[in-house]
């Protein structure tokens, strides 16, 4: 029995290594075809036919962000704009430093198709964390693009140049005894650290930090401990 048992989880185990591997290899396929591999298509985008094809008005948000962000406006100033004239993310959120992110980094935008950059995990998920250099498909004009490459290319020299700068500011050798422990009493948002001029730190909403739905002052955090 025991014996029989062990053999059965073993094929088990090679059966659905094998189903993986034909449905990466099909997914891979799908790629190198210019096929959408699954899944929400990137905002300014709509699935016909198996393959991407531009949705109009979503990709004028695409175009505004763009354009807003190269000529020198802050991700704060274009989020704020964007939830002002109550535009929303694919999935119909408001937008946020790491979708905004995202989206400007998206090759897709200029009509390069990119797949397998990140690698999967033993169990078939993605991790997203890492990146896979070895195993990634790249095809240039594979979907229609919504980004001049010239107005692409910009846009990634200015997010470079701010993570140089960002990347210089000096370390925050400070406790925070209240860290993840605190929330916003007016969206129920975390609060989060932030340090302004002259050595000031406050514990600050990430609802009005990040989608700017949130109209909350930020807290002295020396005056929110002392009190705690």
């Amino acid at each position: 029995n025991f014996l029989m048992e062990g053999s059965n989880a073993l094929f088990n185990q090679m059966w659905a290594l094998q189903s993986r591997q034909k449905t990466m290899e099909k997914m891979r396929f799908m790629a190198r075809n210019g096929q959408h591999t699954g899944g929400k298509p990137a905002l300014g985008y709509k699935v016909e036919d198996g393959k991407l094809v531009i949705c109009p008005e979503e990709a004028e948000i695409v175009q505004r962000i763009f354009k807003e962000y190269a000529s020198g406006k802050s991700y704060a100033a274009i989020i704020a704009g964007l939830n002002r004239d109550g535009l929303k993310t694919k999935r119909g959120n408001s937008f946020g430093s790491n979708s905004l992110h995202d989206l400007l980094h998206n090759e897709k935008y200029i009509g390069t198709l990119v797949y397998g950059q990140s690698p999967y995990r033993e169990d078939g998920t993605r991790n997203t964390h890492s990146k896979d250099g070895e195993n990634v498909i790249r095809i240039e004009n594979a979907i229609p693009a919504i980004i001049d490459p010239e107005l692409f290319h910009v846009v990634q020299e200015r997010m470079k140049q701010n993570r140089k700068q960002q990347g210089g500011r000096p370390p925050v050798v400070r406790d925070y005894p209240l860290k993840g422990k605190v929330f916003c009493a007016d969206c129920k948002s975390a609060m989060t650290i932030s340090t302004s001029k002259g050595d000031y730190h406050y514990y600050r909403c990430t609802g009005k930090k990040r989608l700017h739905n949130c109209d909350a002052a930020p807290i002295n955090a020396d005056y929110l401990e002392q009190r705690v």
